[in-house]
């Protein structure tokens, strides 16, 4: 499964919790972008995700940070957390 396929299944699941924004984000993004900006904007929507739950959880600091690695390594676009 491609990188755009893998999108718009997340984006219809969000969709399908209600998370419709957050899908729609998506939807927009699939619209606009290929390869590795669309790995970029998928980069960039997870990590507003981390720091969202951040903000309401300081204690998940440590596990956060760990998931910012991991999400650089998984959507690897040359950039890094930060």
């Amino acid at each position: 499964m491609d990188p755009s396929d893998r999108a718009s299944q997340l984006s219809q699941q969000l969709k399908q919790s209600g998370h419709h924004a957050a899908s729609a984000d998506i939807d927009a993004t699939l619209g606009k972008h290929h390869g590795n900006a669309l790995l970029e904007a998928l980069r960039e929507t997870c990590q507003t995700l981390l720091t969202a739950v951040e903000s309401l959880d300081p204690a998940s600091y440590s596990a956060i940070e760990e998931m910012r690695l991991d999400l650089d390594r998984w959507l690897d676009t040359g950039r890094t957390s930060g």
